[in-house]
């Protein structure tokens, strides 16, 4: 039964909203708390399943955190990672109120998506845009239905712009860590050759030094010298930052 009811506890909307805020800021935690945080708000706003879809530059999905109720399940495995849907409604309805609405238009391919993911209707809300990812947060009508007011759209793109402050940021560490991990192994790579390289020019000295006593003024030995002179310091360079 279809109702036009907004939000059944405003009372709890301020602990919601310190909720959003503490879980989410833990990077370590983040996955589990995410996950959390979805349910809390599905509870709140009365859907039977939220999601998170993360579009990729070759126009496919994946969704990447999600909670749902027991009596409707998860999304299917066909509609976790998939080819994204074009329709022009949606097009329209995302550049003019910023939002979509997937609900049953006489369309067969949307009737058919909503009877694939056991839905009655869904709406999507834009997170983010970073590089060539697009993110929305998915709020999931499966049994209890009621109609979406512009007050209860306002108010969930308010808690949806919490779990995309908060996303990012948890991207945005994630990537920097890989960065520095990466960074760390090329140094120890770096070491490893830099070690190697001074082993050899220990063995050379001794033949080096004779030859530069018979030939002092050989340029091409002067020139060698100073590259390998430079080489080892940008190598220092490198291993002391």
């Amino acid at each position: 039964m279809q109702t036009n009811t907004t939000f059944s506890n405003n009372d709890a909307l301020p602990q919601l909203l310190a909720y959003l805020n503490t879980s989410l800021s833990s990077y370590q935690d983040f996955p589990h708390n995410i996950t959390k945080a979805l349910q809390k708000l599905g509870e709140y706003s009365q859907h039977d399943r939220i999601y998170i879809l993360e579009i990729h530059h070759n126009m496919t999905f994946d969704i990447i955190h999600e909670w749902a109720i027991k009596e409707v399940g998860t999304t299917p495995a066909k509609w976790k990672h998939a080819p994204v849907i074009h329709q022009h409604l949606w097009e329209e309805q995302l550049c003019a109120n910023d939002h979509i609405i997937i609900r049953h238009e006489n369309n067969s391919k949307t009737d058919q998506l909503l009877m694939e993911l056991n839905c009655q209707q869904i709406l999507l809300l834009p997170l983010f845009e970073s590089g060539t990812h697009f993110a929305f947060i998915a709020f999931a009508q499966c049994i209890h239905v009621h109609n979406w007011s512009n007050e209860e759209i306002q108010m969930l793109c308010l808690l949806s712009s919490i779990i995309a402050t908060r996303l990012n940021n948890y991207r945005l560490i994630h990537r920097m860590l890989h960065h520095l991990q990466k960074f760390h192994q090329q140094k120890i790579d770096l070491l490893l050759h830099y070690n190697q390289l001074q082993k050899i020019e220990d063995e050379l000295i001794p033949y080096w030094e004779n030859i530069k006593k018979i030939h002092p003024d050989l340029s091409e030995l002067i020139q060698i010298e100073s590259q390998l002179t430079q080489v080892k310091k940008i190598c220092q360079t490198l291993l002391a930052k």
